[in-house]
């Protein structure tokens, strides 16, 4: 079963990946995404659906247009299989917690499943358009904002009412008793309310941060496209995992910063897309956050 569901999200991503590379491609030239038949940047020749299958084509014209044999970008196929493995692992990640997915409802689980492909969306464009454009669509940002908000409030909606229907049980003598005390505004406080809360200032610390960054740099250290995709980035890690994301982004670019000066392909104080390194570090602080912080503390 779960190889059937990696599989068909992998093939889902493809699709997906197809529409968001048209969208990375178009969005510097103001195109629309929705408008317009896919064509050749170069002849300008409208392409037939045998050369628009996400990936195969690309391959099997080995990554030449048919018509005027142009060298086509090695990121269309980039931005299809990025989208088709980030896609199946999401879910590949969910499944290694067995217990997890058990006790959720299909309802739930395919609601976190919706959101996540499409917080996971946003983040690819980001991704691209800033590594090819030096970009960040706002339009991305918002829809990973409103996806990770509606997110973590269903989740918290699902788990509280779960929560109130144990405390009916017939069984639970003392559930009822309970009730009546407010103890289930306390525990929706304790769990849902004020994390959420703390992931709402870890949004807002974070974009003042790299905003007094932006004005102390002048602008040369990062943009204010950053700090915008700062909120985001607060918001989908929380508090305290943003830390370890925003650690783990600046190492990255700056050990890929170094790495371009030794080959002499960039200056000292020249500007680099910080973006896709705030990309990476998301996932690496949503999977191992929590390892990376108990181990720093020196915790076991």
């Amino acid at each position: 079963m779960i190889i059937f569901v990696i599989t068909t999200l992998f093939i889902f991503g493809l699709l997906i990946g197809s529409f968001l590379g048209a969208f990375v491609t178009r969005f510097a030239r103001s195109e629309s995404v929705v408008k317009g038949r896919s064509h050749c940047d170069s002849c300008n020749h409208q392409l037939s659906w045998r050369e628009n299958i996400p990936l195969i084509s690309w391959s099997l014209q080995r990554g030449r247009c048919r018509h005027c044999k142009t060298k086509l970008s090695i990121f269309y196929p980039s931005i299809e299989l990025a989208t088709a493995v980030t896609f199946s692992l999401i879910f590949f990640i969910k499944s290694f917690n067995p217990s997890i997915l058990n006790s959720l409802t299909l309802t739930e689980n395919v609601l976190f499943l919706i959101f996540a492909l499409i917080i996971a969306s946003s983040l690819v464009i980001i991704f691209f358009t800033d590594l090819i454009h030096g970009l960040i669509p706002d339009s991305a940002i918002i829809v990973g904002v409103v996806s990770t908000i509606l997110l973590k409030l269903t989740t918290a909606g699902f788990s509280i009412w779960t929560f109130r229907q144990g405390l009916l049980d017939p069984s639970n003598t003392l559930g009822k008793y309970l009730l009546q005390t407010g103890y289930l505004k306390i525990y929706s406080l304790n769990n849902f309310g004020y994390p959420l809360l703390w992931d709402l200032g870890a949004a807002l610390g974070l974009s003042l941060f790299f905003f007094l960054l932006v004005v102390i740099t002048r602008g040369r250290g990062m943009g204010l496209g950053d700090v915008k995709f700062a909120f985001l980035i607060g918001l989908v890690t929380g508090w305290p995992k943003v830390g370890v994301a925003v650690f783990i982004s600046f190492v990255l670019g700056s050990l890929w910063a170094l790495g371009l000066m030794a080959l002499g392909k960039t200056k000292f104080g020249k500007t680099i897309h910080f973006g896709p390194f705030l990309v990476i570090g998301i996932p690496i602080a949503l999977v191992w956050g929590d390892t990376l912080i108990r181990w720093y503390l020196g915790l076991h």
